[in-house]
């Protein structure tokens, strides 16, 4: 489709998805850099097993950050011992959380691809668990959605630099139609580490 609309000479700025055809261009949040910066931060507070909440297989946010939760654990020297894949909601995080969690299993650290899944995992610790965080478990997440600064929660988060993709994507789109024939580019913006409770090991 995208070489389609580049045929017919149809400017087209992908938002927050990396383009697959060198022909695109794109504008998103460098969410494999995003997960690296939080991962160094606290892997010095890990000592334990490391599981991941991903989103479907195929989504491709998902698995852009899993990439980068991939590549940083082998860096940082650290070990994932199960990755559960959900439905991004707070339902599928509390689907996960049983089943990281059931038969005593003792876990570390919780990296989910997103916010909704972590509040999920973080209220199954607290409320069927009887977990403390960020004593027993910490949980990232990723988005810094308004809840996550909640005092319930103190999600540790990656924060998306919105509007300042939206307007990169704007002035790319008009760089496209002042030279249609320039060849396809991606920007990438970086976010913004929340450090709050729920990784607040002392």
């Amino acid at each position: 489709m995208l070489d389609a609309y580049r045929d017919a000479r149809v400017p087209v700025v992908m938002f927050n998805r990396q383009a697959q055809s060198p022909k695109a261009s794109a504008v998103a949040c460098d969410h494999e850099g995003g997960v690296e910066v939080l991962l160094e931060r606290v892997a010095p507070l890990v000592h334990g097993r490391l599981a991941v909440l991903a989103g479907p297989e195929g989504a491709p946010v998902s698995e852009a950050r899993l990439r980068g939760i991939y590549s940083s654990v082998e860096r940082l020297g650290l070990t994932i011992d199960r990755v559960v894949h959900e439905d991004c909601s707070f339902d599928g995080g509390r689907r996960a959380a049983n089943d990281l969690l059931a038969g005593g299993s003792a876990l570390d650290l919780v990296v989910c691809v997103n916010d909704a899944m972590a509040l999920g995992i973080l209220d199954t610790c607290r409320f069927d668990f009887g977990l403390t965080v960020p004593e027993d478990l910490m949980v990232t997440g990723f988005d810094d959605i308004p809840q996550a600064a909640w005092p319930s929660y103190g999600l540790t988060s990656l924060r998306q630099p919105v509007r300042r993709m939206a307007a990169s994507a704007v002035r790319l789109l008009g760089e496209m139609i002042d030279s249609p024939d320039a060849d396809g580019e991606t920007r990438l913006l970086s976010a913004e580490l929340k450090l709050r409770n729920s990784t607040d090991r002392h």
